[in-house]
């Protein structure tokens, strides 16, 4: 497993993919595709701040064309709902 494919269970059993903690632009290609899809609730947001600034991922994140509803569980529904908050 490479770094951002960090595969996990959740306290319900759920399989989960980790937290990606890379800038937007290095991620393999078949990971930005599969966040389209399969993966769109099993993958939440992580960030090396201060390394890489939030301008910059926020910017690189939004140049994915993701939509709406796969950029909320990216970035926050998918967390709450794993952490139970």
């Amino acid at each position: 497993m490479g770094r951002g494919d960090d595969r996990r269970r959740t306290a319900q059993g759920q399989r989960v993919l980790g937290a990606v903690r890379l800038g937007a632009e290095i991620l393999p290609p078949q990971l930005k595709v599969d966040i389209r899809s399969r993966l769109q609730d099993k993958i939440m947001f992580g960030t090396d701040h201060p390394s890489i600034p939030f301008d910059r991922l926020f910017r690189e994140w939004d140049e994915l064309g993701y939509s709406d509803d796969v950029m909320s569980k990216v970035f926050h529904r998918n967390a709450e709902r794993i952490l139970g908050v």
